[in-house]
Parts: C-alpha cells; sequence; structure tokens
C-alpha cells in the first residue's frame, strides 16, 4: 500500500497476508500513533476525513468493504458495505463527511452514504474506456473528477449523474486527480511525466508542468490552494507554485 500524508499524519497498510498490519506516524514528533491488528484483512487503499477525525480503509481480503477507525484512539468503529466483489482501489470523501466515491475492478464507481450505510447511486455504464486510476470530490460536493488509463479526466455532475466534460491531453495513464480548494482548478499528473492544470469549468488546460524525469505518480494541494507537491517515479518530491 502506497503511503498516504495527509494533516501531517502519514499511514501505510499491507496488502498481503504476510502483512496486514495499519501503521500510523505523527510526522513532526517522528512518533508512531496507531498500529491496529484486530484482522488479518489487507487494506488496499486509504482515506481521512475532513476533520482529522477518522480513517477510512477500502479492505482488499477478504472482503470488499470499508473499515472506519478512530484516529485517537485506534479503535474501529463501523464497517461499510462495498457493494461490489473486488476490492474497492481508491475513493475519495466529500467535504462534510456524509458521502463515499469508491471505486473498484477499475471502472465499477459507487456513490456511498456513510451515515446511512446505503449505497445511493451506482454508474450503470463506464465512466473511463480503461481502469480508474484516481477520483476527487469538488468542495461544494456536486462534482466528481476521475483519472484513468485511457489517458483521460472525466468530469461528472453529482446532482444528474451524467459526465460533463472529458479533458484530454495527457499522453499516458492519469494516475491522480485533484481539485483547488476554492473548486476551480483541476490538477491531473501521468505516465508521460507531466502535471497539468485545468480550468474545472470550461474544461481548458492553461499549465503544464515539466520537471520530473519519469512518472508522475501523485499530487496535493495546499489547504490555501497556494503550493502543489508531486511525486515521481524519478524518486523526488517537488514544491511547485500554483497560481
Amino acid at each position: 500500500m502506497i503511503p498516504l500524508i495527509e494533516n501531517n499524519i502519514i499511514t501505510s497498510g499491507g496488502t498481503s497476508d504476510n502483512d496486514s498490519e495499519i501503521l500510523i506516524w505523527d510526522l513532526q514528533t517522528k512518533e508512531r500513533l496507531l498500529f491496529s491488528d484486530e484482522s488479518s484483512e489487507c487494506v488496499f487503499s486509504f482515506a481521512i476525513s475532513s476533520d482529522g477525525s477518522k480513517l477510512f480503509g477500502g479492505i482488499n481480503y477478504p472482503n470488499s468493504r470499508i473499515n472506519i477507525w478512530d484516529l485517537e484512539t485506534g479503535k474501529m468503529i463501523e464497517r461499510l458495505p462495498g457493494y461490489s466483489f473486488y476490492p474497492v482501489k481508491t475513493f475519495a470523501i466529500s467535504n462534510d463527511g456524509k458521502n463515499l466515491i469508491t471505486v473498484a475492478n477499475e471502472n465499477d464507481v459507487k456513490i456511498l452514504n456513510i451515515e446511512t450505510d446505503k449505497l445511493i447511486f451506482s454508474f450503470k455504464t463506464k465512466i473511463h474506456s480503461e481502469g480508474v486510476q484516481s477520483v476527487a470530490i469538488s468542495p461544494d460536493g456536486k462534482t466528481i473528477v476521475s483519472g484513468s488509463k485511457d489517458k483521460t479526466i472525466k468530469v461528472c455532475n453529482l446532482e444528474t449523474k451524467k459526465i460533463i466534460n472529458t479533458l484530454e491531453g495527457h499522453k499516458g495513464w492519469v494516475y491522480c486527480v485533484a481539485i483547488s480548494p476554492d473548486g476551480s482548478k483541476i490538477v491531473s499528473c501521468s505516465r508521460d511525466k507531466t502535471i497539468r492544470v485545468w480550468d474545472l469549468y470550461t474544461g481548458e488546460c492553461i499549465r503544464i508542468i515539466e520537471g520530473h524525469t519519469d512518472w508522475v505518480y501523485s499530487v496535493a494541494i495546499s489547504p490555501d490552494g497556494k503550493t502543489l507537491v508531486s511525486c515521481s517515479r524519478d524518486k523526488t518530491v517537488k514544491i511547485w507554485g500554483l497560481k
């Protein structure tokens, strides 16, 4: 499992029977905060709630579901059904903490309500022609953005459940997508070694950032929207100004 870094917390988990531990450290003190061994389940993906109180983990094996832990106590407090035979590969949490967008089996995209444990919506047709690698939810909760192996980014209106834009330009898999805190920009990164900044409303590519020498795996935007961080297969983490 690739570690998740958020709110000065780093989280990692095992994805095999021999390594199903969940480890959490405080980045400032370098102290381990949590070791969870309540089960032998393999964790495939992580997310932290917007208020920093809960850790969500997508379970790979033996059952497809999402476990929720209290970050302060380290105790598992809830299990949400994954509504899929396949592991939850990636997911995103809405800012209000009410909904989850989950991706299983490459293209099985679902919207779940955390409070009721109910499936709200399941996309009946494939959003992308190839596997979805990443999803993000806009701050107002009205839009989801997805990046895919098909080299495109899709923008979907959550109220109508329809795709409203397809962003093209990357020449390789789109590994990660992020939305700026003000909801106006999409940032994406790709196997083509570039980072692209898009206008969320028009779909226009407004900036191409080059500097990595290998695939770019992940991007994250600072809370004030002024800084962009990227990590790459070239073994570097780069910090960029985001205008």
